[in-house]
């Protein structure tokens, strides 16, 4: 029995080992890029430099989550009161998507 769990787990490795062989073979080369020409690369746009200024302040954006958490927690402390599963499913009236 030992005898065949390891034919077989080493049958097993040698077919993923000819089936990474073939896909090697069919791929395709890597570009050769040319030590004395640059290489264009596209904008780096990780941290948006042609971004907007943002539409509140700091402290406009403060009081929006502070109203946001405060509904949301009038909205859990409800349900910890009178659960129904209407008011497990409900939406609170924040404009702030969750």
């Amino acid at each position: 029995m030992q005898a065949f769990l390891i034919l077989a787990g080493l049958s097993v490795i040698a077919m993923v080992a000819l089936a990474f062989l073939i896909a090697s073979l069919f791929e395709a080369p890597a570009p050769r890029v040319h030590a004395g020409l640059p290489v264009e690369l596209p904008p780096n746009r990780f941290f948006a430099a042609d971004a907007r200024a943002p539409l509140l302040s700091d402290e406009q954006f403060r009081l929006h989550v502070e109203r946001h958490v405060r509904l949301e927690h009038a909205a859990a402390e409800s349900f910890v009161y009178a659960p129904t599963v209407e008011s497990l499913h409900s939406r609170s009236i924040s404009t702030l998507v969750h």
